[in-house]
């Protein structure tokens, strides 16, 4: 079904995208994605830190996983050390949130979909820690998301 979607959709001339998992939707696919993701500030998480002597004074969502969880990993942020306990962090809320990702094997990714979507949310840490001049070490995926 997924073939023929993209084909149909392409006869009509519409953009479709089908991201594993949803939190995987990412910008510069198409213009009509972007303006989705700019709209409804969904899909590949993205967060914006403010740092105060090196904890989270405040942590912002640009851009959430549809599901939200990325609003609850940046609420229980706030007053976290900013290096390895950010890290840690953002696995505990994560997992603690109901995501409905799978957590069976995928052949095709190589993961569980639940774990791809904590990459995506360690990846938005990480660039949010670097952007303020913190580097950490956060896990990554076998395959590029």
């Amino acid at each position: 079904m997924r073939g023929s979607a993209c084909f149909l959709c392409r006869e009509l001339g519409l953009h479709a995208d089908f991201p594993r998992p949803f939190c995987s939707l990412r910008r510069s696919v198409h213009p009509a994605q972007d303006r989705f993701i700019e709209r409804f500030r969904i899909g590949r998480p993205e967060l914006e830190l403010e740092l105060l002597d090196g904890y989270v004074k405040e942590a912002r969502v640009r851009v959430s996983a549809p599901c939200g969880n990325t609003r609850f990993v940046a609420f229980n942020l706030k007053g976290v050390p900013a290096a390895r306990r950010a890290v840690e962090a953002v696995a505990r809320y994560w997992h603690s949130f109901p995501c409905t990702a799978s957590m069976e094997m995928d052949r095709e990714a190589g993961d569980t979909i639940l774990h791809l979507g904590g990459y995506l949310h360690h990846e938005a840490l990480r660039a949010a820690l670097e952007r303020e001049g913190v580097t950490v070490d956060v896990p990554k995926p076998r395959r590029p998301l």
